[in-house]
């Protein structure tokens, strides 16, 4: 009896122990099986559907890509007053992706820039442009604007006075048709430079060049001087800029040179349009830009050190399948940085006047 009793208690004990086990795996099973597919699912919706990067080699530099998929990221421009360091900016807003923007010589930006609403400053026309909409989306184009004078005497109404596709303003050493304050030479080719004062007054400059301080110089070409015969230089001329916008642009920074218009690589030719300086033309440089493709996916570019030629990386980009591309600031002040650490970074120049960088 005792036999028994004890035979099936062990029969019993066995199954039970069969039952917990078969459950406890099928369990483990379920939970490692649904963990597996939230983690596919979690990291697609944060990682993969969002951006995808990839790496190239040029010569003997590295070329990072990152893709975006325009519906799925932000991207914020970040304009400090004065240059900032660029691991200071990662550290405060968390980005995961940030890099350099735009031109600038000390604090003062040389290259375009359209936020809040108004134009911080100029570049000139024909001038590559990367437009940044409110619905995410982005365009490449050559940057188109006009300068506006008006003319107030004190005898005749206000006259305007348009300069379209005329001006460009001052670019290192390059001829200047327009600049607002830049302390370097201005070397017109032809036209009168003309001072316009901080209290509106202007005078002629017939010099063939000019250091500008305060104030504004525009050169004008000689059909325009017909609208100023007649005045005094006590009379009074205001300068304006009036960019091509419409309602739904939120920033548009420029850069250059075009790299790729229309799938079609054009960066020596536009060096040459947008009068570019023969250290970003020339010789292997480390790089920064970005491009967009026929899909309207967003890319962010960068070649790290020793760099390459503006045409080796048009072809590298034209090869991948991207619609247009642009240069931003490179050199020393390339910097890419992906989340928790740097791609490229020059200790060359710590600080940065203007980064970019993306959010979900």
């Amino acid at each position: 009896m005792n036999f028994f009793i004890k035979n099936n208690f062990i029969k019993n004990t066995i199954s039970l122990f069969k039952n917990l086990t078969s459950s406890s795996v099928f369990s483990i099973k379920t939970f490692i099986y649904l963990f597996f597919i939230f983690s596919i699912l979690f990291f697609y919706q944060n990682n993969c559907f969002a951006f995808t990067k990839s790496e190239y080699s040029i010569n003997s530099s590295h070329l990072y890509i990152f893709k975006f998929k325009p519906t799925e990221v932000r991207l914020i421009p970040y304009l400090n007053d004065y240059p900032i360091r660029a691991k200071d900016v990662v550290n405060y807003y968390n980005p995961f992706i940030l890099v350099n923007g735009t031109f600038f010589y000390s604090n003062i930006l040389l290259g375009a820039l359209y936020m809040h609403g108004e134009p911080l400053s100029y570049m000139g026309d024909k001038r590559a442009t990367f437009y940044y909409y409110k619905n995410n989306t982005a365009s490449i184009n050559y940057l188109k604007y006009r300068v506006r004078l008006d003319i107030c005497s004190s005898t005749s109404k206000c006259k305007v006075l348009y300069l379209d596709g005329v001006n460009r303003p001052q670019n290192y050493y390059e001829n200047i048709l327009y600049t607002n304050g830049y302390s370097r030479p201005v070397l017109p080719t032809s036209g009168i430079l003309l001072k316009i004062n901080e209290d509106g007054t202007f005078e002629y400059l017939y010099t063939r060049s000019a250091i500008p301080s305060h104030g504004e110089y525009v050169l004008l070409a000689n059909h325009d001087l017909d609208v100023l015969n007649n005045l005094a230089p006590t009379d009074r001329i205001s300068v304006s800029i009036e960019p091509e916008i419409n309602n739904n642009l939120d920033f548009y920074i420029s850069g250059g040179p075009m790299l790729l218009f229309n799938g079609q690589n054009v960066a020596l030719q536009s060096s040459k349009n947008e009068y570019i300086v023969n250290d970003i033309k020339m010789g292997n440089h480390m790089r920064t830009g970005l491009g967009i493709d026929s899909a309207s996916n967003i890319y962010v570019f960068a070649v790290s050190y020793p760099g390459c030629t503006i045409d080796e990386l048009a072809n590298v980009l034209q090869n991948l399948g991207l619609k247009n591309a642009m240069l931003l600031d490179g050199g020393y002040s390339t910097t890419l940085y992906e989340k928790n650490k740097f791609l490229v970074d020059s200790d060359a120049r710590a600080n940065i006047s203007y980064l970019m960088f993306f959010i979900n």
